[in-house]
Order: C-alpha cells, then sequence, then structure tokens
C-alpha cells in the first residue's frame, strides 16, 4: 500500500522525503497499520482511505472528492469530517465533494450548492417535501404549509434546518407556520444539535448546544416546529 502512495507521488515528480510524506498521510487516516498491506485484501472502507490519501500526498491546489463517506463506517466517517475540516483550515485550499448525506454536507461544508434535474437550487434540499399548491398552502399530503409567493404551480418545497425554531408551546409570533411533533431524534452535528421531528412531516432542525440544553428535551417529547413563509424556497 505504501508503494501504491509512492507512485503517486513519482508520477507528480515530488522527491522530497517521500517516506516522511508517506508516514505523515497514513496517519492523517489512521492507516499506519496497513502501509505494508496488499492492496486486494483491504476492506471498501480501507480502500476508500487509501485513495483518499494518495489524493493529498501531492498537495494539490483544488481537491474534488466523489462521495468520500460511501463504504465508511460511522467511526471512519466521523474520522474523514474531522480531516476534512482541518484540511482546510490548516492549508487553505479548496475542497469540493459530493454527497446524498445532505445533513452531513450542511454541517461540514461553507457553501453547499444542491442540485435538482441538474439544475442549482437555493435551498440545501433538506426538510424537502413534494406536493401541489390549493388556495395559498402547499400542500404535501400530510400538512399545509403558509407560503409567501404561490402564483406557481411548485411540486417542491425546501426548509433550511436553521430556519426552524423549536418551542415547547406555540408562539404567539408572525410565523404563520407551526406544527406540534414528538421528538423523533437528537444527534450532534459537529457542534451543534440536530432534532428530527414528527409533526406531521418530518422535520430536521439545527440548533445550538446552548439551546438544547434550554429546552431541555428528550427523545418522544411533544415540541412545536416553526417558520416564516419567507424561510421556504419552493420549485
Amino acid at each position: 500500500m505504501s508503494d501504491n502512495l509512492r507512485l503517486a507521488l513519482k508520477f507528480h515528480h515530488v522527491d522530497k522525503s517521500p517516506a516522511s510524506l508517506i508516514q505523515a498521510v497514513l496517519k492523517d487516516f489512521n492507516i499506519v497499520h496497513l502501509s505494508q498491506q496488499p492492496a486486494k485484501t483491504l476492506s471498501g472502507g480501507e480502500l476508500q482511505k487509501v485513495a483518499l490519501a494518495r489524493a493529498i500526498i501531492t498537495n494539490p491546489d483544488v481537491l474534488l472528492m466523489d462521495e468520500p463517506f460511501s463504504y465508511l463506517d460511522q467511526a471512519s466517517a466521523q474520522l474523514l469530517e474531522q480531516f476534512i475540516l482541518q484540511y482546510v483550515k490548516n492549508t487553505g485550499k479548496t475542497l469540493v465533494f459530493s454527497t446524498h448525506n445532505r445533513l452531513q454536507g450542511c454541517a461540514i461544508a461553507d457553501n453547499v450548492i444542491s442540485l435538482v434535474n441538474g439544475k442549482s437550487v437555493e435551498t440545501p434540499l433538506i426538510n424537502l417535501f413534494q406536493g401541489s399548491i390549493s388556495e395559498g398552502f402547499f400542500n404535501t399530503g400530510k400538512i399545509n404549509i403558509m407560503l409567501v409567493n404561490n402564483t406557481q404551480d411548485y411540486l417542491h418545497i425546501s426548509i433550511a434546518p436553521d430556519e426552524i425554531v423549536l418551542s415547547r408551546h406555540a408562539l404567539v409570533s408572525s410565523m404563520r407556520n407551526q406544527f406540534e411533533g414528538k421528538v423523533m431524534a437528537i444527534a450532534d452535528e459537529n457542534g451543534k444539535v440536530r432534532v428530527a421531528v414528527l409533526a406531521g412531516e418530518l422535520f430536521q432542525v439545527i440548533i445550538t448546544q446552548q439551546a438544547l440544553k434550554a429546552l431541555n428535551i428528550s427523545l418522544g417529547d411533544m415540541l412545536w416546529v416553526a417558520f416564516k413563509s419567507n424561510a421556504i424556497v419552493a420549485f
């Protein structure tokens, strides 16, 4: 496996301290123990790590990753998330990756480009619902969501997870969209907290650790989700 990395350095004419470069990148991905192991004996996740190590060992100005989290177990995926964050911070280089895990993309990336039918849309495609417009509301088949612009026959809407407010009780507010539901999941998202609330539809909400502590919520609790109509992207 070390020969694989050494070959990448040779192709890019990097002759300076190849052994130290290889050791450093193996350590970054926690695969030093695989350095002498043949590639054909590696698991899918291990092969993924080796491919990533080979990509960064030449210190590219722009690093492109196509579904880098595929085949990784949870521990390996968390390691890769931390690597991506540290790589950009420490090198100042550009890193672009594709993913079908939209929550993960929003949690890691500085900028997110969402594609629908090959075209970009101004939404992270989280809390994505399909339905139809009727009398100023978007009907998902389970709930009616009030829109600001209802002049077109939109088929989809999306609400960014950080545009949704959680509360123990219905709010006295200008937010016309308020739905009560049950907390289905609470998970860490790179220092913030993702709360999934089933309120007719399943809403994914991103809040701070401080907000979680203030709400004092647990799985199964009843909460209200609220968001403004202008927080909705329809398309």
